[in-house]
């Protein structure tokens, strides 16, 4: 026997959050330190919505309540060390992802969770003249796989690994 579902929109959704930043250039420290700068951005964000499906066999519509916004984490960051002097710029920045709904179902034993994540990325340029630049990015350093699960964290539906990867090139501006 097949059950099948209808979706139809909830009836209502909440978003509530908070960001904040922190940007600052460290031009007070002598010489060469000067170039230095830190970046910090946090944000939290409250979410939930509503989800109802219509029974296709009883004709009765089914509703689940406080459904997180999908794909949306509750916390997430970033911070970053970076130098700009003299044409040079590079950046050391680690991000993060807190943990968030990727699918859900009429009940939350078939819900689909990714995992919380980190990721290091490290980039540098070189300023030549005014119309060119030369830059190398380094991203995913950490070798951080991308893991969806059902539920609970061992119920495990998809493992992806992303190794780390580089680019550097040119740019010119005509």
């Amino acid at each position: 026997m097949f059950l099948q579902r209808s979706p139809i929109n909830g009836d209502e959704a909440t978003l509530l959050g908070i960001e904040l930043n922190f940007v600052k250039k460290l031009d007070f420290l002598p010489g060469f330190l000067s170039g230095l700068g830190v970046f910090a951005n946090y944000t939290y964000v409250d979410s939930d919505s509503s989800f109802s499906s219509l029974n296709e066999e009883t004709g009765e519509i089914e509703t689940r309540e406080e459904i997180p916004f999908i794909g949306q984490a509750d916390h997430t960051w970033n911070a970053a060390l970076s130098y700009d002097k003299g044409g040079f710029s590079a950046r050391a920045s680690l991000n993060y992802n807190g943990r968030s709904l990727t699918s859900f179902a009429t009940t939350s034993d078939f819900d689909f969770f990714l995992e919380e994540r980190y990721q290091l990325d490290v980039n540098a340029s070189q300023k030549i003249t005014d119309n060119l630049t030369f830059f190398i990015e380094f991203i995913n350093l950490t070798n951080e796989p991308v893991v969806e699960f059902q539920t609970i964290r061992s119920q495990v539906t998809n493992y992806e690994i992303y190794d780390w990867s580089a680019r550097f090139g040119i740019n010119f501006k005509f």
